[in-house]
């Protein structure tokens, strides 16, 4: 039913729920579960671009036991060749040979080709009869497998009379020509790979023992907290009777202290250096395009070009506006100006939102105002140069008008232009914000079809105002995008823009969705282990050190805090999902499109993590900090969560107690010593070689001292076995010397680790020649030939 207010504006009449209309409700929201659930399904087992093995019956997928590594890997074929021999005692009458390559490769037994298969079917099973080539004694099989972006996978399962041979770890395989290993079983997760150096951490990484060691602290943060429960809890008795409310005036003065708490936090690490941070130099490349060129960049002129431009030219404005022309030390300061501004968007947005959710009740709008705010992901991402914040900022302001049109039924053609306005702009800071529209003009569309709104004119005033505003603030660049590469959407991961890469493991399995634990024993790069662990680690700390590929190149953060915050986190995690719990019901019992808003924004939001995590199966990909556009569904959950636990005076006293000490330990995280900058020192690499093995050994090669450069060189390989360096290094001097077989040996053992490097290939190669090995000098040369150098 429609009918208009005094002053012209289109609302639409409330209406109670009914048992209907809470069927209805829980329908959709198991409609639109199962839909998403079905086609990520869908995507992992059926479609070849989605790099899953799904597990299959009668055998494992195996592959190469690389180290882990945290850096990018150029994508280029590689092969690997897989070995089984097995010996039979008679003939089977039957045997049939089925194979999965990931993603090409075939397969010969005793010498013959029995299977093939081709990238575009790589995940349907290819099977032979093969009884025929079988024979009494020993039986080879051979599987040569070839990928580009990602490492060669094999499964494989032989089966007859008295006969099973199955791919699993007593396999043997050789990858790109290194040094033969026992196969891996993809199932094992990245964090039983090894413990590279590189990683190592040199501090206490486990959040129990961090606890312990800055009890005194903690024990202050609870004190604090207890102290502020109290002001409250004496306030509130002041109020009279029922929930307190908080008044406007009680609102701005609240975004005061907190517009103050941002503003010490970033003024007290003003000379953070902007070395820290995910891809922090492609994104000041891009500045320094805007600077130097005075035009927008295309895609494919640099790595992180084909973001949408808002940030950048915020930035740039602003640079050109304080001075600037260069991206020097001096314009650090700029650049932490512009975060702390768009962090604080983002905070008043959140306050607003909350008020619109709770109806100004102030205990659940502080709880949720201060747990957004303390999301460790949230204080350290607006710190990096990065348009993560902004995307976040607008998309989140984009769902408080939202709400404000959902608690005003209002169909009113400028709110709804505005709305379409605040979401351009989001699309304009980054095309994930597409989740958010989704979310957004779903709930309207879905507001007025439930209500039963059949007037086109509302329809048009409302929805047509939305995408009006929308294509025109963003439409320009997604059709400058479209008339250069053809389609709207593009990433750095699209082969297309020569930038093709990939990061370990570079494949995924059902246990890297379903694996949850590492992040609160080990929690630093514990994306290792398990997507739920990548969440976990990020969300509540900054897990992956800003983007560092070495645990020693970490930003200054407070990281004793941070690991302990781990812990503590458990009290806000267990608050949001009670929260979610708690608003699944009362949705369903009592429908409200604000909470659908809600929970959409936050459902779209995992949906579009899992749905990267398995188009892009890469250890770094899966991070929190993708979702801040949805921190206000995560404060709103946990104040609600906190609500239900503390039903009881002391319950909830323990509640609100733990949940300060765990947002001052999670805020002081990044008051960091002030002054510091953070940037990286000689020192700060000794992690890669502690004794300086590695110098001393060119420094006794370079005044002649050869055999002493070898001994040095080789004790370097035996404390860190996993450094390619040092192993190339020790090739090097063994071939001075002539000891062209040691040091074949070793080249291949730095290939073990890296072999995708160009110049191991070539040095191989040199040596396969000089020792008359014709046919692996041509496969190495072939390499050194193809393989390109990173960054090319």
């Amino acid at each position: 039913m429609v009918h208009r207010s005094p002053g012209g504006t289109a609302r639409i009449a409330r209406m109670p729920s009914t048992s209907g209309e809470s069927r209805r409700a829980a329908l959709a929201l198991l409609g639109v579960v199962a839909a998403c659930g079905a086609w990520l399904l869908a995507a992992a087992l059926r479609n070849p671009e989605v790099p899953f093995l799904a597990a299959r019956a009668g055998a494992s997928w195996i592959t190469y036991p690389s180290p882990p590594t945290a850096l990018p890997q150029p994508a280029a074929p590689l092969d690997a060749v897989f070995h089984r021999s097995f010996t039979l005692e008679h003939r089977p009458a039957a045997a049939v040979l089925r194979a999965l390559w990931y993603r090409q490769g075939a397969v010969w037994l005793n010498g013959t080709q029995v299977a093939a298969s081709e990238p575009e079917s790589w995940k349907v099973p290819v099977a032979a009869d093969v009884a025929h080539l079988l024979h009494p004694g020993e039986n080879r099989l051979d599987a040569r497998v070839v990928n580009g972006s990602g490492p060669p996978a094999l499964w494989l399962a032989l089966a007859g009379d008295g006969l099973d041979v199955a791919t699993d770890a007593s396999w043997e395989v050789v990858l790109a020509g290194a040094s033969a290993r026992p196969a891996r079983l993809a199932t094992i997760p990245m964090s039983a790979w090894g413990s590279p150096t590189s990683l190592r951490s040199p501090v206490v990484s486990n959040p129990l023992a961090a606890a312990r060691t800055n009890l005194p602290l903690l024990l202050l943060f609870a004190a604090a907290s207890l102290g502020a429960l109290a002001l409250l809890r004496r306030w509130e008795r002041k109020q009279g009777e029922g929930p307190a409310r908080l008044t406007r005036r009680g609102a701005l003065l609240l975004f005061a202290l907190v517009a103050v708490a941002w503003g010490l936090l970033f003024w007290r690490v003003r000379l953070l250096a902007p070395v820290w941070g995910f891809d922090t130099q492609s994104h000041q490349e891009y500045v320094r395009y805007l600077l130097d060129r005075g035009r927008l960049p295309l895609a494919d002129e640099g790595w992180e070009m084909y973001q949408p431009p808002l940030y950048y030219l915020l930035a740039a404005g602003l640079l050109k506006l304080t001075g600037h022309t260069t991206l020097d030390a001096a314009a650090t300061p700029v650049w932490r100006f512009l975060g702390w501004l768009i962090g604080l968007l983002q905070c008043g947005a959140l306050l607003a939102g909350l008020r619109v959710v709770f109806e100004d009740r102030v205990r659940p709008v502080l709880a949720g105002l201060f747990l957004a705010f303390c999301l460790p992901m949230q204080l350290y991402i607006f710190q990096y140069v990065s348009n993560e914040g902004l995307h976040a900022a607008l998309s989140t302001l984009a769902l408080v008008l939202a709400l404000g049109i959902l608690r005003r039924e209002d169909t009113s053609a400028r709110a709804h232009l505005v709305l379409g306005a605040v979401l351009g702009l989001a699309m304009l800071a980054k095309f994930s914000a597409l989740l958010t529209i989704g979310v957004v003009g779903g709930v309207l569309a879905g507001r007025l079809a439930v209500r039963k709104v059949r007037a086109p004119w509302v329809w048009a005033r409302s929805l047509g105002s939305l995408a009006l505003g929308l294509i025109a603030v963003c439409g320009w660049h997604y059709a400058r995008v479209t008339a250069h590469f053809g389609k709207p959407l593009i990433g750095n991961w699209d082969a297309g823009l020569g930038f093709s890469w990939w990061m370990d493991p570079g494949y995924a399995t059902s246990g890297h969705f379903l694996r949850f634990g590492h992040s609160l024993t080990e929690p630093l790069f514990s994306a290792y282990h398990s997507l739920p662990d990548a969440i976990y680690s990020t969300l509540w700390g900054d897990g992956l050190l800003g983007g560092a590929s070495l645990s020693a190149l970490r930003p200054p953060w407070n990281q004793g805090l941070m690991i302990a915050g781990y812990l503590l986190a458990l009290l806000p995690s267990l608050a949001i999902l009670a929260g979610l719990i708690g608003a699944l019901v009362r949705l369903v019992r009592q429908p409200r499109a604000e909470w659908f808003l809600l929970l959409g924004a936050l459902g779209g939001t995992l949906f579009g993590v899992l749905a990267m995590a398995l188009k892009l199966p890469f250890y770094a990909q899966a991070k929190a900090f993708y979702g801040l556009s949805a921190v206000l569904a995560l404060g709103a959950l946990g104040a609600l969560g906190c609500e239900m636990l503390a039903r009881r005076r002391l319950a909830g006293l323990l509640v609100y107690t733990l949940l300060g000490t765990w947002g001052l330990c999670a805020y002081f995280t990044f008051w960091v010593v002030q002054g510091a900058t953070g940037e990286p020192t000689a020192a700060t690499y000794a992690v890669l070689d502690p004794e300086g093995l590695l110098g001393r050994s060119s420094a006794a090669a370079a005044q002649g001292r050869t055999e002493e450069a070898i001994a040095l060189a080789r004790r370097a390989t035996v404390l860190a076995p996993d450094h390619p360096t040092a192993w190339g290094q020790l090739g090097v001097l063994l071939a001075r010397t002539g000891r062209l077989e040691e040091a074949v040996t070793a080249l291949r053992e730095a290939l073990r680790v890296t072999p995708r490097d160009r110049d191991l290939h070539a040095q191989l190669a040199a040596l396969y020649e000089k020792a008359g090995a014709s046919a692996p000098a041509r496969y190495h040369r072939r390499y050194a030939e193809t393989l390109p150098k990173w960054g090319q």
